[in-house]
């Protein structure tokens, strides 16, 4: 999931109730509101101020289905 605003908390918990493993990626340094809440409903929260959004899949392995609701996506990540 790229995005911790309403949208992607949303996404976030409807696939971690589908038994999902879930991983949020967002801006902020944890511990923040957001990544409260994203440990609140089981998914775990990835800051990409301290892991590149194109190294999340070297760090926790390959991605099944990626979600973007940030309204940014970077493009080093399009050739994944």
């Amino acid at each position: 999931m790229s995005g911790a605003g309403p949208i992607g908390i949303l996404q976030a918990m409807f696939l971690v109730e589908k038994g999902l493993e879930v991983y949020v990626a967002a801006r902020g340094l944890p511990p923040n509101r957001k990544s409260k809440i994203v440990s609140t409903i089981g998914a775990q929260y990835v800051s990409v101020a301290t892991t590149p959004l194109k190294e999340i899949p070297n760090g926790f392995g390959l991605m099944d289905l990626i979600i973007e609701a940030s309204d940014v996506w970077d493009s080093e990540c399009e050739s994944r």
